[in-house]
């Protein structure tokens, strides 16, 4: 876009002085960036020593067919300030089955160090989600399974799902 010549002239209308950067150097910087904001939630995360986190996650497809997952952890620290944080938003392989969604998240969430200590995932009550927290439960989470069943029936409540079912 900072090539686009209608975008240069929009900024030079708004500030002749102005200098834009290159392509390369915008994204040169985007990507520094990031990857500052990925080491300081690692760290915010990781000094959480004695907490849980708990997840809400959500899944769709684009109308290009490509399949999105994103994942928020959610904790309280030692001073009870609430966190949250979206550690990721990935394209994750069509369909949206429980293997393809488990792998997401066991993936992201060990990658920020938090797998090991989950409490509670929260997501809509589509039937892969139960085969996806089947998933994670092989993967690690065997004393976790209550906590996400829980929030699993509170949600279908909410919603006014009759009977909620769940493996």
């Amino acid at each position: 876009m900072v090539n686009s010549e209608w975008f240069q002239r929009f900024v030079q209308s708004l500030n002749k002085r102005f200098k834009l950067c290159s392509n390369t150097t915008l994204t040169d910087r985007i990507k520094k960036r990031v990857d500052l904001m990925r080491i300081n939630v690692k760290q915010t995360i990781s000094s959480n020593s004695n907490g849980r986190f708990s997840y809400t996650t959500d899944i769709w497809t684009s109308n290009q067919n490509l399949g999105y997952i994103c994942l928020t952890v959610h904790f309280i620290d030692e001073n009870f300030n609430l966190h949250n944080f979206v550690i990721g938003f990935e394209v994750i392989p069509c369909p949206h089955s429980g293997v393809n969604i488990a792998d997401a998240i066991f993936n992201i969430s060990s990658e920020y160090g938090c797998f090991h200590r989950s409490m509670c995932l929260v997501a809509d009550n589509a039937s892969n989600n139960s085969a996806a927290v089947d998933q994670l439960h092989v993967k690690v989470l065997h004393n976790v399974r209550s906590s996400i069943f829980s929030t699993y029936i509170v949600i279908n409540v909410i919603l006014n799902t009759e009977h909620p079912t769940f493996p």
